[in-house]
């Protein structure tokens, strides 16, 4: 998987077709991560340095297979499931390269 950075101003967002570049922090009650699909898996995308879900150790590339024990489908699942409270936590199943992994996350307040 092929990886960009891209630098935006701290006030702005950028809409660079299908993808939304945002400032550095995360938007309260997300992970600070956004969501692919390939090959009828779901993946993260991107995401926001330092926020939620990297300090976790979560990894571009990742495959989400869970949240909080339900099975995720789709990019659509994983934005949704994911969402929630500000400081709450979300228990995350990812698979990497290596095996498959718990994570707990607590979203961006």
């Amino acid at each position: 998987m092929e990886t960009r950075t891209v630098k935006v101003a701290e006030a702005e967002a950028t809409d660079v077709g299908d993808v939304t570049v945002s400032p550095r922090r995360a938007t309260p009650g997300t992970l600070g991560a956004g969501f692919s699909e390939d090959r009828g898996h779901v993946a993260f995308a991107w995401l926001t340095p330092d926020g939620p879900a990297a300090r976790a150790g979560v990894n571009v590339g990742d495959r989400l297979v869970a949240v909080d024990g339900q099975v995720v489908r789709d990019s659509t699942e994983a934005e949704s499931r994911t969402r929630g409270a500000p400081g709450t936590p979300v228990r995350l199943h990812v698979r990497r390269a290596n095996g498959e992994q718990e994570v707990l996350v607590t979203r961006a307040e």
